[in-house]
C-alpha cells in the first residue's frame, strides 16, 4: 500500500509539473517582427537565424524586465508587380513591433505611407539619399551606408590603401544608371 501511494505522489508530481511547464510556455510573451521579401532572401535569413539565436539564449528583456521570444514573421511582395499592400496588411495584422525592409529604394519610397501607417520602426538596407529624407515620422531608418558614403570609403580605401590612380567604375542596373547618366 505504502508502495502504490509513492508511486501515485511521483506521479502526481510528474503531472503538475508537466503541466506548469506548458502553461508557463504559454504565457511567455511574444514579439513579432516582420520582413518584407522573400521567405528565403538573405534578409530573411539572417533575421530567421539571429531571431533563434536570441531565444536560445532565453529571448530578449524588456524595459520591465520581463523577457520576451521573437517571432518572424515574413510577408513576401506579391510578383511580378511588387505590390506591398498585401504583405504590409499580414504586417499589420500580426501586430509587428519591427520591420526588416524592404530593400530596395524604389520599394521603400513607393510603399512609404503604407509603411508609415505601420507605425513601427522600419529598419531597410534601401541606401538611397532620398529614402530618410522623405520620412516624416522618424521610424525609417537604414541598415547601411548612404551610397555617397560608401563610394567615398571606396575611394579612400583605392586611393591611399591600394595606391590606384586610376579607377573605372560600371553600373550594371538600370536603376542607378539612370541617376548618373543624362
Amino acid at each position: 500500500m505504502k508502495r502504490h501511494q509513492t508511486s501515485l505522489l511521483i506521479l502526481i508530481a510528474i503531472v503538475i509539473f508537466a503541466f506548469s511547464t506548458l502553461i508557463n510556455a504559454q504565457t511567455t510573451p511574444i514579439f513579432r517582427i516582420g520582413v518584407l521579401g522573400d521567405e528565403r532572401s538573405e534578409l530573411a535569413n539572417g533575421a530567421r537565424l539571429a531571431i533563434k539565436q536570441l531565444n536560445a539564449l532565453g529571448g530578449v528583456r524588456g524595459a520591465d524586465g520581463t523577457f520576451f521570444q521573437l517571432e518572424l514573421v515574413v510577408a513576401p511582395i506579391e510578383a511580378p508587380r511588387g505590390d506591398m499592400n498585401t504583405a504590409i496588411e499580414t504586417l499589420a495584422t500580426a501586430r509587428v513591433i519591427a520591420v526588416l525592409g524592404p530593400e530596395t529604394n524604389e520599394q521603400v519610397l513607393g510603399a512609404l505611407p503604407l509603411l508609415q501607417s505601420l507605425n513601427v520602426p522600419i529598419l531597410t538596407p534601401a541606401t538611397g539619399d532620398t529614402v530618410i529624407a522623405s520620412d516624416q515620422t522618424g521610424l525609417l531608418f537604414r541598415m547601411r551606408s548612404a551610397e555617397r558614403w560608401q563610394g567615398n570609403a571606396l575611394a579612400d580605401v583605392l586611393i591611399n590603401e591600394i595606391r590606384l590612380n586610376q579607377i573605372t567604375t560600371v553600373q550594371l542596373d538600370r536603376n542607378s544608371t539612370g541617376a548618373r547618366v543624362g
